[in-house]
């Protein structure tokens, strides 16, 4: 008997959708695509986005299934998942179940893991991402090239799962605006300025530096949550 796994657009928060819309892509039916239709991106030969039903690293995070592996290659190169184009909504709470498999070696192998709208290297982008440049996760607000960093002082450990979350202010799309950065439920900072151009929502690995080996991360929620008034 084959059983079939359905992600919904589902409202909670006293399960009143006039107050609160919540969609939730769990990677349940074991496709990268998910139910959101995610645009897969790799770059680099051997690059690779599958769907499993545990963790790539079920020893270090247990009780996630659906989750999308993505894989670099053994050279540079780069992996996304990707939504959009679409305008950054304020009020937005964005949240994301990430695990790093493979942590950086600077010199050896040296990469970005990112999560948030657009990619750390993009002109305009808000992001939570770790590089080879501290071995923390580090929080990012880029208007018009101009990037302010935060360090959240929350250490990257390999194999462990992270609930990352990044929140806008209700603003409208005029530069202003506040966005909250939170790691497992804790709050890690905030940044003043919201970009005015048009954002994806991208999860990926961009690989810059590396010897042999691949680099690999997991994905194993991705949601989006807004209060409504209708």
């Amino acid at each position: 008997m084959t059983q079939q796994y359905q992600q919904k657009s589902i409202n909670l928060l006293g399960g009143n959708p006039n107050e609160v819309m919540i969609f939730v892509d769990d990677f349940l039916a074991l496709a990268p695509t998910g139910n959101m239709g995610w645009v897969l991106g790799t770059t680099g030969t051997g690059a690779a986005i599958a769907g499993k039903w545990t963790s790539p690293d079920p020893e270090e995070i247990s009780n996630h299934p659906g989750t999308v592996s993505m894989a670099t290659a053994a050279g540079v190169g780069t992996v996304t998942l990707s939504q959009g184009p679409a305008a950054f909504p304020r009020g937005l709470v964005l949240e994301c179940v990430l695990q790093i498999l493979d942590l950086n070696d600077p010199g050896t192998d040296e990469h970005t893991v990112s999560f948030g709208y657009g990619v750390p290297a993009d002109t305009n982008a808000i992001n939570i991402f770790y590089d080879e440049n501290s071995l923390n996760w580090q929080a990012q607000v880029k208007i018009a090239g101009t990037p302010t960093l935060l360090d959240t002082g929350v250490p990257v450990v390999a194999g462990q799962g992270y609930r990352i979350s990044i929140e806008s202010s209700v603003f409208e799309n005029d530069g202003a605006g506040v966005v909250a950065f939170a790691i497992d439920g804790t709050a890690v900072g905030t940044i003043a300025g919201i970009p005015l151009e048009t954002l994806d929502v991208v999860i990926g690995i961009a690989r810059t530096f590396a010897s042999v080996a691949a680099i690999e991360i997991g994905v194993d929620l991705v949601s989006m949550m807004q209060p409504v008034s209708r």
